[in-house]
């Protein structure tokens, strides 16, 4: 049999190692609550800054990207500028400002009107080439066709004997029709605006012949763009008179 004594010792024992385990738990638990919120606000503190870092380095991309289309954008109206004060064109210097979503369309419009002295069928240019001509006016701006347009067509000259022909587009590329077959035409040659249509536009080149076919007694000639319609943003538009 075992004693009061012993039993109430053991009682007190087991009550004692309760109560320092739970002392222990508590600290222990105290301790890895401390320690987790420690965790927390150092990986706050460095996230924090990963942020705004990462918001500085997107902030700069996009302010790279403005630069860049800005100094596209001067660079192309001092072309323009040049043009101007260097031509021998009567010209009307104009921004496009909306262009069609699609190639098909061909289309953009142009920020000067009638009240600029704008008229239907004036032929639109850039420093590098032909741009389109215009289809519409109105009082403030004006539509302009691309030359791939299907509604667009234009006299122009090819080669260096001045074959004329009709340029026309198809909704994707420009074409020149009308020119028999008997005609010498060869891959290269220069095309140029016709200048008997209008004395100014003598000897501007709009595009080099890039194919030729030959197509019921008549050649179909692909013409090679100088330039992009879709790429550009100021134009100059060729007024009929001389300067």
């Amino acid at each position: 049999m075992i004693s009061k004594r012993k039993i109430k010792s053991l009682l007190l024992i087991i009550l004692i190692s309760t109560v320092v385990i739970i002392f222990f738990i508590l600290n222990l638990n105290f301790y890895f609550s401390d320690f987790l919120v420690s965790k927390l606000s150092y990986t706050n503190n460095i996230s924090a800054p990963n942020s705004s870092l990462t918001a500085e380095i997107h902030n700069s991309k996009f302010d790279s990207k403005i630069y860049q289309s800005t100094l596209k954008e001067n660079e192309e109206l001092k072309k323009i500028l040049k043009l101007q004060n260097q031509s021998r064109f009567s010209l009307i210097t104009a921004e496009m400002t909306i262009k069609s979503p699609t190639i098909f369309s061909s289309t953009a419009y142009a920020n000067r009107g009638t009240k600029s002295g704008v008229v239907k069928n004036l032929i639109v240019i850039n420093s590098e080439g032909l741009v389109g001509k215009i289809e519409n006016v109105y009082d403030d701006y004006s539509e302009i066709i691309f030359p791939y347009n299907p509604r667009f067509n234009l006299l122009v000259f090819v080669g260096e004997n001045k074959v004329p022909g009709i340029l026309k587009g198809d909704g994707i590329s420009s074409f020149i029709h009308y020119i028999p077959s008997e005609s010498e035409i060869n891959i290269g040659d220069p095309v140029h605006l016709a200048d008997n249509v209008n004395p100014n536009y003598i000897n501007f080149q709009i595009g080099d012949v890039s194919e030729v076919r030959n197509e019921g007694g008549f050649l179909r000639i692909k013409i090679k763009s100088l330039l992009n319609p879709n790429a550009i943003k100021f134009i100059s538009i060729i007024k009929n008179e001389k300067i």
